[in-house]
């Protein structure tokens, strides 16, 4: 019995990493729609940054 808990709670963790990050895939481009300011006269443009957020953000998927 403790076997099946342990399987029935690793499958619902999974799913629920798997849910936060296809909200953070989807939030992504919502969060950065006018790009990011770090001073004055250092601007990341919009497209740059969602590209690199995509990509981190693939890349910890890929690690689960």
């Amino acid at each position: 019995m403790k076997t099946i808990f342990k399987l029935k709670f690793l499958v619902g963790f999974y799913l629920s990493i798997l849910l936060v990050l296809l909200l953070c895939v989807v939030a992504t481009p919502l969060a950065i729609q006018h790009g990011l300011s770090m001073t004055r006269t250092f601007m990341i443009e919009e497209e740059t940054l969602e590209t690199v957020l995509i990509l981190f953000i693939f890349m910890v998927f890929l690690l689960l």
